[in-house]
């Protein structure tokens, strides 16, 4: 006749998860050197930052596009300026667009960074999995499209500079 498992070795869902993460936490709590931090966190941290400096620069490229005579705001794209339009534009519409498009530039490069990271351990990977997810989730929804009437503005709708970036 066998004797009853203890209730120590029968397979629960605490002690599966408890072994699963006897092996993950084991060689940090071998020694100090093993506990620096996981180098996925500061990459999170650095694409934040410039998802803020981002959407600051393309609030504020929003603000001029309403405040400045489209007449004075030709320029657009990275071309236009080769191509001689924008010329007669308004300086802080020129200076906001060059700021936006550094600011995209950084968002971009500190997103690929995120996408070879390697996450250290569990923490950094769940970390970069939660990132993304939310990146994601803000990119799909993206800002509303306001209507505008079709009297003041010759269409039914306008976009703004923050709404063309989550179309890019």
């Amino acid at each position: 006749m066998s004797k009853a498992a203890s209730p120590s070795s029968k397979l629960t869902r605490r002690n599966a998860i408890a072994a699963a993460l006897a092996g993950v936490a084991a060689p940090a709590l071998a020694g100090p050197a093993l506990l620096t931090p996981d180098p996925v966190f500061a990459a999170i941290a650095a694409h934040k930052a410039a998802c803020a400096r981002l959407d600051q620069a393309c609030l504020h490229v929003s603000r001029l596009e309403e405040n400045i005579p489209e007449e004075r705001r030709q320029e657009w794209f990275d071309g236009d300026r080769e191509q001689g339009i924008g010329t007669n534009d308004d300086p802080r519409w020129t200076a906001a667009l060059t700021a936006q498009r550094a600011a995209f530039s950084t968002e971009t490069r500190m997103a690929w960074a995120l996408a070879h990271a390697q996450p250290a351990g569990l923490a950094g990977a769940a970390a970069l999995l939660r990132h993304a997810g939310a990146f994601e989730a803000r990119a799909a929804g993206g800002p509303a499209i306001r209507k505008r009437s079709t009297a003041t503005s010759g269409s039914s709708y306008s976009t703004t500079a923050s709404q063309r970036h989550w179309r890019l």
